[in-house]
C-alpha cells in the first residue's frame, strides 16, 4: 500500500464528490487534519476511518489499491432507489449514464464537467423559485 496513491484517490474522491476538505471532513466524520494527513500520504486510514468512507460510497478496494470502480455500485443503484424523487425516475437511466460517463474521465475534465452540471443545475433551479415566487406574490394580488 502505498500512503501517496491511497492519499491521492482519498483526494479524487472527495472532488468526484465536489466537496472541499472540510465537506468531507464533516460527511464522514474524520477529523480535517487527520483527512488532510491522508490527502498528503502522511498516514493511511485504518478501519474504522475507512468504514466511514465506504459510507460516502466509494468503493474501499478501488481506495486502497486504484483497482476496480471509484464508486461502489451499490451506492449507486441504493441511492437512485431511495433518494431519488418520484418524479425524477424517468430520468434516472439518463442519470446513471451521466454518473457512468463522469467516472470515465479523468481529472481535470471530470471536475470541469461536474462543475459546468452543477452550475446549470444551479441556474435552472434559481430560476424555478423566481418563478415560484413570482406566482406567490401575484396570488396576494
Amino acid at each position: 500500500m502505498n500512503p501517496e496513491q491511497i492519499g491521492s484517490r482519498i483526494k479524487a474522491w472527495r472532488k468526484h464528490l465536489g466537496l472541499t476538505q472540510v465537506g468531507f471532513a464533516e460527511l464522514s466524520g474524520v477529523h480535517i487534519g487527520v483527512l488532510k494527513k491522508y490527502e498528503r500520504g502522511v498516514n493511511v486510514p485504518g478501519g474504522e476511518v475507512l468504514g466511514a468512507f465506504s459510507q460516502t460510497g466509494v468503493n474501499i478496494n478501488w481506495l486502497l489499491t486504484g483497482e476496480g470502480e471509484m464508486i461502489t455500485k451499490a451506492s449507486f443503484e441504493e441511492a437512485s432507489e431511495n433518494e431519488l424523487p418520484e418524479d425524477l425516475q424517468e430520468f434516472e437511466e439518463g442519470i446513471q449514464e451521466m454518473f457512468r460517463l463522469l467516472i470515465e474521465m479523468e481529472e481535470p475534465r471530470r471536475g470541469m464537467a461536474v462543475s459546468e452540471i452543477v452550475n446549470k443545475v444551479k441556474e435552472a433551479a434559481m430560476v424555478d423559485q423566481m418563478a415560484k415566487k413570482l406566482r406567490e406574490l401575484e396570488q396576494e394580488k
